[in-house]
């Protein structure tokens, strides 16, 4: 195969198969200047301004647990800081939280591509489990068996909990605003969920220039991996590029269409996944896998790589960075899939994190998103609503560090109403938040000196704040991380933060690189210190003040609560030993009061006979002879409240909100650990 070069009109790359002399169809490729590699340009690093000799800090603050709204103490905690932050703000002049408008008078139920979520391609399920095992220590050392291994299953999803997220997800500070603080998509979580490696190279997603390709390096090496000229194959379909590499046998039916949900919460019996570890009861003999390498005139020392780095190009353009070519394989990949493919690590967590973010912006924006340009990962989405939010049934049939994993599987979702799906949202439960952070018993002090170990350096390096990058081609994506916004997330004390510096980017290839080496930049000496684990994680008394302040804008959705009676059997002896002439109305049937609350000084009263069937769900479990309330958010309770008053026993009911006499069992203690709010 030739390649050559071209500055005219633009700069591209020519491919040209001399085997077919004159029926050869030349491919041209348009080429960009590389951000890593031999031919890179060197780059300036910039300074420490957005690194700090602590990224914590330790402080006397009035702080209020989130297991009870009104007692306050006087504790030393700690604070995460940020660097993107003015110091000498004041912090009454952010304003929040931010809504849109748009999200609400719109449907999701036609958009077909749902921004770049995975879907079921033919054989590719098959062909992921081959090179899993067959290339198990490559994908190891390039630290993406995981994640690779979690592209072998489907994830669905509920469009009215994805919607009222993206409700209330805010683009000016990458962040849901929920009732109470601030959550976002971290670092860590990625890596924890979906096994993305943080640290490693540039992720450099451009076809490389002829000279790149055929360049000798002073070891009489080339500077790239020989198999990335190989795949240099045009634009094709995904379901194509499967069918031409894996010759094995099917072995898994395409799931069935996703229908119209009905409103049932019954976890399926069948996840139409593949189920169980891989392991070699899966490495078959294929009869016809030599037939590609034949067809492109592979040498056999290079057939292990390439293989791989094909795989690894339709995994990339599928699965971990998808884009608006739906379903198609992208050229610009196959440098970094061949990379791979001989075991280099890159940073994947950062510009799959840049990409959730920019996608998330576009949908939160978009006038209307029958044309929304978004296509970004969303199936990570899923994931981390799945962990936060408790919206999944458990797949207990994985096994893989990939936590995304236990979230898949088709019907796995499961089904809130409109109503239902924003209050989920909006009053999350704050015991969620500290799921997936390092937990110890003590303090534990991080030095950035060279030393952590690399578990130590991806944590430490999840809670800097700094600039998301990545880049496509021409294309250059910058994304604030803040994880001050929502530090509880990782155990610290939840503290206002300060109005966010005015940085002007000029999005250009210098700046992505400095940008990201700045993200990732190790040996820096500051300091980190990790909080001891908690069950509740602690806010401050004027986090709690100036959050409820600007929470008022986030519209209350209709605060259902029952008391639901005891059974008919008892209820009919109760009738049967009342006299008739004392019998009333609230016993004389058994019946559930529904009480609809628009507002905190009106309360309707509803009836409705209790049905199984047609009964109203709610997200907390309704016992017999018992009264579930939502509480009055912080900036409307009163001193002496308590959030114990509002279950009561049997038929007694008090006003919302006042001191009671009743105890709860431990039932009822138990429910209200679980759902503080």
């Amino acid at each position: 195969m030739q390649i050559k070069d071209y500055d005219t009109p633009l700069p591209h790359i020519s491919l040209f198969d001399e085997r077919e002399g004159s029926r050869s169809k030349s491919l041209s490729l348009y080429i960009w200047k590389p951000a890593i590699g031999s031919l890179a340009q060197p780059y300036i690093s910039l300074d420490e301004s957005l690194h700090l000799k602590n990224w914590t800090i330790k402080s006397n603050k009035e702080t209020i647990a989130a297991s009870s709204f009104t007692a306050t103490r006087s504790e030393e905690v700690l604070i995460l800081n940020s660097s993107l932050h003015i110091k000498e703000s004041s912090a009454t002049k952010f304003s929040l939280p931010f809504l849109s408008s748009n999200l609400g008078k719109t449907t999701w139920n036609g958009h077909s591509s749902y921004f770049g979520e995975a879907r079921h391609t033919s054989n590719y399920w098959e062909w992921s489990e081959d090179v899993l095992v067959r290339h198990k220590e490559t994908l190891l050392r390039a630290h993406v068996y995981d994640a690779v291994y979690a592209s072998r299953y489907s994830y669905d999803r509920c469009n009215n909990i994805l919607r009222a997220f993206c409700k209330y997800w805010c683009p000016s500070t990458n962040s849901l605003h929920t009732s109470t603080c601030e959550l976002s998509i971290s670092l860590w979580d990625l890596y924890k969920l979906g096994g993305l490696p943080i640290c490693g190279p540039f992720y450099d997603e451009v076809v490389p220039t002829a000279k790149e390709l055929l360049n000798i390096n002073g070891d009489e090496k080339p500077s790239l991996p020989t198999s990335c000229t190989k795949n240099g194959r045009e634009e094709v379909h995904i379901k194509d590029w499967v069918q031409f590499w894996f010759r094995g046998q099917s072995r898994y039916r395409t799931p069935s269409p996703r229908g119209q949900r009905r409103s049932t919460n019954t976890k399926p019996k069948k996840t139409f996944n593949p189920c169980g570890s891989v392991d070699n009861s899966y490495l078959l003999k294929i009869n016809n896998e030599h037939i590609p390498f034949d067809t492109l005139n592979i040498e056999n020392s290079l057939r292990g790589e390439v293989y791989v780095g094909a795989f690894l190009a339709c995994w990339i353009c599928k699965f971990l960075l998808p884009s608006k070519e739906m379903d198609h394989i992208r050229p610009s990949v196959f440098k970094v899939a061949s990379l791979m493919a001989t075991g280099v690590k890159f940073s994947l967590a950062i510009p799959v994190l840049a990409s959730i973010y920019d996608g998330l912006r576009k949908v939160v924006e978009a006038p209307n998103l029958r044309e929304c340009p978004a296509v970004f990962p969303f199936h990570y989405v899923y994931a981390w609503i799945g962990q936060y939010f408790d919206t999944y049934h458990i797949n207990d049939r994985t096994s893989c560090l990939a936590l995304m994993t236990k979230f898949s599987g088709e019907k796995m979702a499961q089904f809130f109403n409109t109503t239902d799906a924003e209050d989920i949202i909006k009053n999350v439960n704050p015991s969620s938040f500290p799921r997936l952070r390092m937990t110890q018993e003590e303090e534990k002090v991080l030095i950035d000196d060279g030393n952590l170990s690399p578990q130590s350096m991806k944590y430490f390096i999840s809670q800097r704040s700094c600039f998301l990058t990545f880049r496509r081609d021409n294309i250059f994506i910058i994304e604030l991380y803040d994880p001050c916004r929502f530090s509880r997330q990782f155990g610290f004390c939840q503290n206002i933060p300060n109005k966010l510096k005015e940085i002007t980017h000029t999005h250009t290839l210098g700046e992505i690189i400095q940008l990201w080496e700045c993200s990732i930049r190790t040996s820096t000496r500051s300091i980190l210190t990790i909080p001891p684990q908690r069950r509740h994680p602690l806010v401050t008394k004027e986090y709690d003040t100036w959050w409820s302040m600007r929470s008022k804008s986030i519209p209350s959705t209709i605060i259902k609560f029952s008391v639901k009676r005891a059974n008919e059997d008892e209820a009919q002896d109760t009738r049967a030993r009342t006299p008739p002439s004392k019998r009333s109305k609230h016993n004389a049937s058994p019946k559930c009061l529904k009480y609809e609350k628009n507002d905190y000084n009106t309360i309707k009263r509803k009836e409705a006979t209790t049905n199984p069937k047609k009964s109203t769900k709610t997200r907390i479990d309704k016992a017999p002879q018992e009264l579930i309330v939502v509480d009055k958010p912080p900036s409307m309770r009163q001193k002496g409240q308590n959030l114990a008053s509002t279950v009561l026993r049997g038929k007694q009911v008090t006003e919302i909100g006042r001191p009671t006499s009743v105890k709860p069992t431990n039932v009822e203690a138990q429910r209200l650990s679980k759902h503080p709010y």
